[in-house]
This record gives structure tokens, sequence and C-alpha cells, in this order.
């Protein structure tokens, strides 16, 4: 499993635990029905999940057709799922930050911008025993869907990804 592939698919699954974070209906905003700020709270719920590696309750919030965009590859839930659960295995330790800068959308569908920051520390190589530091920023663009009044991801794009392994710039085959 290439490392660059279950960093992004990771990152990218923690905003769809978002969704699970939500509470009771917020109350109706212009544009989605919710404000940029009541979507930030949604998205630090997310990144709390995704600190605590919790695969089944991030993935809770993606549609049966959900699909994710990164590195110029497209992939469906189920193997977003296993990568994700690959990799949570290979970190150490892991810390997620999401700022949304942007929504879109009316009260059945969404669109949200977020700028996030992903570092940890793998888990020590067998060989020389020593962790790594991984740090990983980019774009998501989120589309949301409603389903039976809960909000849902339906497809992700990840752009202007940088990692680096160790301060050096890190870039996996994908």
């Amino acid at each position: 499993m290439k490392l660059g592939t279950l960093i992004a698919t990771t990152l990218m699954i923690s905003v769809v635990g978002i969704a699970g974070a939500q509470g009771k209906a917020a109350p109706k905003a212009k544009g989605t029905g919710m404000t940029q700020a009541e979507w930030q709270t949604m998205y630090d719920g997310a990144a709390k999940m995704f600190d605590a590696k919790d695969a089944e309750g991030i993935l809770s919030s993606c549609t049966p057709d959900f699909k994710i965009t990164m590195m110029g590859k497209t992939e469906n839930r189920k193997k977003a799922m296993a990568d994700m659960k690959t990799w949570f295995a290979m970190m150490k330790t892991m810390s997620c930050s999401m700022h949304v800068v942007k929504v879109a959308g009316n009260d059945k569908t969404a669109t949200v911008v977020d700028k996030f920051n992903n570092t940890g520390m793998t888990n020590p190589d067998p060989k020389t025993h020593k962790s790594s530091k991984l740090v990983d920023t980019g774009t998501e663009t989120a589309t949301w869907t409603k389903v039976k009044g809960k909000w849902m991801m339906k497809k992700l794009v990840i752009s202007d990804e940088k990692m680096t392994m160790d301060g050096k710039p890190f870039m996996p085959k994908m």
C-alpha cells in the first residue's frame, strides 16, 4: 500500500466524519441552511474522529456511491475505507485540523471548501527503529447532500497537497 494514497485518503475521509459530528438540525441560514461557523463546528468534530483513528465513525457519513479524487486518481468508498484503516495502523500519532474557508449551496446540497493540516509520527521503522514526522497540507472541496435529514458526503476532491517527511518534500507514488 502506498503511503501517499493512504495519507490522502485518510485525511479526506476525516472530513467525511464531519457529518457524524452533526448535532440536532442547525438553524436555517443563508445558502446551505447552515452558517460557515456551523460547518466549522462539524469539521472540528471530524478532526477529533481523525485524531482518534475512528475509521468506522468517519465513513458512516459517506453516501454509498461516495468518490474521492486526489493526485489525479479517483477511488470509491470501499477502497477509501481499506486505505484509511491501513494508514491508521501505520501511524503512531496523528493530529488533524481543518479550516472551512467557503460554503455554498442550498438546504439539500452544499459545497464546502477547507484548508487542512495533518501531522503525525509514523510507527518506528523495523530496521532503523526510528519514527518519522509526516506533515500533509492542502485544500479539500467536498460535495455534501442531505439524506433523510442528515448531511452526507458524496464527493471529495483534494488539491494543492504538499507533504513532507522529516522536513523534506515527500510525494509518494500513487
